[in-house]
């Protein structure tokens, strides 16, 4: 009972940092798919209700363009057997496929990883090892790696240039990770990724989000590149054996808490550029 009241807070709590808690006030219905308009005027699935075993998601809807699928759009959906994705779809949230006729298909899975054409679903959390996923994957889903235990190294192709929220969560044993291709990494990305041994940030990054690299204790040192416009809340919170700090000028926004309980840090090296929200280096019982 302990244990799974564990799990459920978890759960919440992770829910809380990336937002999955949605209202759905302004949610439209098209041919079963319900629908809700994003900021940039495009369009993300929410759930689909129908009962069709073979779906094409719609690139278009009402003329908008559809970019996003929700976390959990289609979960527990008993009908679909297979699924079509357009090539407008540029953002899979969690688990939006788990528990389909889709999903729970063996034939569907290669080497532990499901794929939807060139988008990464999901990879099993009983992954060990190196991890490497195929060449031409342009679409990673958010939580595709999450609680990957055993997982130790993963290679991206070229084409994935996004770390989506919530992507390597948990993934304990983690130890190396290039960088060198991403552009955004999204809210707890590498949440407590303890294993991970350096962080080595290229000038093609320009947006780390919430949390995104929070307990992640094998790193020592840090160099963050002035590309990256903001840093969010707590995104470096209790890296604990981090001891030296450089944000480079061209940094327009540090979070709250950004790096606090960083509680071995000796040198920190931050730009006049940056507006830095409060509390960002709290340590508490230094």
């Amino acid at each position: 009972m302990k244990k799974m009241l564990g799990v459920v807070a978890s759960i919440f709590m992770l829910l809380a940092i990336i937002g999955g808690f949605k209202l759905t006030a302004n949610a439209q219905t098209s041919k079963g798919f319900e629908y809700e308009l994003l900021e940039d005027g495009t369009i993300e699935i929410i759930e689909y209700k129908g009962s069709e075993e073979y779906v094409t998601i719609p690139s278009t809807i009402n003329g908008k363009t559809v970019t996003s699928i929700g976390d959990e759009a289609f979960k527990d959906n008993e009908d679909l057997r297979e699924v079509t994705l357009p090539k407008t779809i540029n953002h899979i949230g969690m688990d939006a496929f788990t528990g389909t006729p889709f999903y729970v298909d063996k034939n569907n899975w290669e080497n532990n990883a499901l794929y939807i054409d060139d988008y990464l679903i999901r990879v099993k959390a009983k992954t060990t090892g190196d991890f490497v996923i195929k060449e031409g994957t342009k679409n990673i889903a958010a939580g595709a790696f999450m609680e990957c235990e055993k997982i130790t190294a993963v290679t991206i192709p070229d084409s994935a240039t996004n770390i989506n929220e919530a992507l390597f969560y948990g993934c304990t044993s983690l130890k190396k990770f290039d960088f060198s291709k991403v552009f955004s990494i999204g809210k707890v990305a590498f949440y407590h990724c303890s294993s991970l041994e350096s962080i080595v940030l290229p000038e093609n990054v320009t947006v780390i989000g919430n949390s995104a690299f929070q307990g992640c204790n094998g790193v020592t040192s840090l160099n963050i590149p002035g590309t990256v416009k903001s840093i969010g809340e707590e995104a470096f919170c209790s890296c604990e054996k981090l001891k030296e700090l450089v944000v480079n000028e061209g940094v327009s926004s540090i979070g709250k808490r950004a790096f606090a309980e960083c509680k071995s840090l000796e040198t920190v090296t931050l730009p006049k550029s940056a507006a830095i929200g409060e509390r960002f280096l709290q340590i508490i019982n230094r």
